[in-house]
C-alpha cells in the first residue's frame, strides 16, 4: 500500500459578491487537491475569469471549457441547491452536468476561489519573542591563514 493524497479542501464561499443571490448557509464546496498539470493550464487561462465574456473571442469560449472540465472533474461535493418558479429547491449535482448547469460567471468566480485557496501561501512562521536576545553567530576569519610549519613539499 502507498500514500495517497487523496486530502479534500473545503471552501466556503461568504463573498457577497458570489453568494448574493443565494439564500440560508454559505455556499460550502469540497475540492479533490488541484494537479499541477490542471494549475499549469489555469494558470494560462486566469485571464478569462477577469474578462468579461462579452469581451470573449471564440478560442477563449473553447478555453472557458477546459476550465469547467477541470473544476467538475476536481469537485467532490457541494451544498449548491436550484430553485424552480414554484420555490422548490433541488440539489445541483457535483458533476460535469450540474457545473454546466449554472451560470457561467457564478462558475468562473467559484473557479477564480479554489486556485486562490489551492496556490495560497501558509503564514509566515512565528517569529521569536522580543524578549529574547537573538542567538549568537560566530564570524569566520576572513583573512589570510600563514603556512603551517610544516610542509609535505619534498626537497628537490
Amino acid at each position: 500500500m502507498g500514500y495517497t493524497n487523496s486530502k479534500i479542501r473545503l471552501l466556503e464561499i461568504t463573498d457577497p459578491e458570489i453568494t448574493r443571490d443565494y439564500r440560508g448557509e454559505p455556499l460550502e464546496i469540497r475540492m479533490r487537491p488541484m494537479r499541477i498539470s490542471d494549475w499549469r493550464r489555469l494558470l494560462k487561462l486566469d485571464r478569462l475569469v477577469h474578462l468579461p465574456q462579452e469581451e470573449w473571442s471564440e478560442a477563449d469560449a473553447e478555453n472557458a471549457l477546459i476550465i469547467l472540465d477541470i473544476f467538475a472533474a476536481r469537485l467532490a461535493s457541494w451544498n449548491l441547491e436550484d430553485e424552480d418558479e414554484n420555490d422548490v429547491r433541488t440539489p445541483v449535482p457535483a458533476t460535469l452536468a450540474g457545473v454546466e448547469s449554472q451560470e457561467l460567471p457564478f462558475i468562473m468566480k467559484l473557479t477564480q476561489q479554489w486556485m486562490d485557496s489551492d496556490t495560497a501561501l501558509s503564514a509566515p512562521l512565528v517569529q521569536p519573542s522580543p524578549g529574547m536576545p537573538p542567538f549568537p553567530v560566530a564570524t569566520l576569519p576572513m583573512e589570510t591563514l600563514s603556512r603551517p610549519p610544516y610542509s609535505f613539499e619534498r626537497p628537490a
